[in-house]
């Protein structure tokens, strides 16, 4: 297996949602990502730091890109 080297955060979101539309356009792109802390975020909001949304340290630049552009397409 190819080593894809660190694994980062990429986003941090309050809205699970998002976090799940964000993994579904990186994952259009052939670009493999996870989800942390939806669950804790469901449970307690209060003391959640929100979902997390996590790729490749080499893929982070690419996918930072598809990133802005759903934020520009929900903007719209």
């Amino acid at each position: 297996m190819k080593d894809l080297g660190t694994i980062v955060i990429l986003k941090k979101t309050q809205s699970e949602s998002q976090a799940f539309i964000y993994k579904a356009r990186l994952a259009e792109a052939d670009i493999p990502s996870f989800i942390s802390n939806n669950n804790a975020h469901t449970v307690l909001p209060m003391f959640s730091s929100g979902v997390c949304l996590h790729v490749h340290e080499v893929n982070k630049e690419k996918a930072l890109a598809i990133i802005a552009e759903v934020d520009n397409m929900a903007q719209e």
